[in-house]
């Protein structure tokens, strides 16, 4: 599989400067993080369950392999390839 077969990214937005490192590295568009930013934008960080409120905003618009990616303090990292 490659980047480019992934549909759908819900990567836990711990800030705006953790989306902008994390768009950079994997080379994803704008609009791949744009539900990570809107939850970040109207909840901010809720911790561990951001990312299940970025995916189930998802839901109704995202078909395929969707990676969702949590992060947390330190060097503490988690991943999940969900195909939808």
């Amino acid at each position: 599989m490659k980047l480019t077969d992934v549909a759908g990214w819900a990567i836990h937005p711990g800030g705006p400067k953790i989306l902008t490192a994390v768009g950079e590295a994997l080379e994803l568009e704008a609009g791949d993080l744009r539900f990570s930013r809107g939850i970040l934008s109207r909840h901010g960080n809720m911790s561990s369950a951001t990312v299940l409120f970025i995916l189930q905003e998802m839901l109704g618009e995202i078909e395929g392999p969707c990676v969702a990616i949590g992060l947390g303090p330190g060097l503490m990292a988690e991943g999940m390839l969900i195909n939808r």
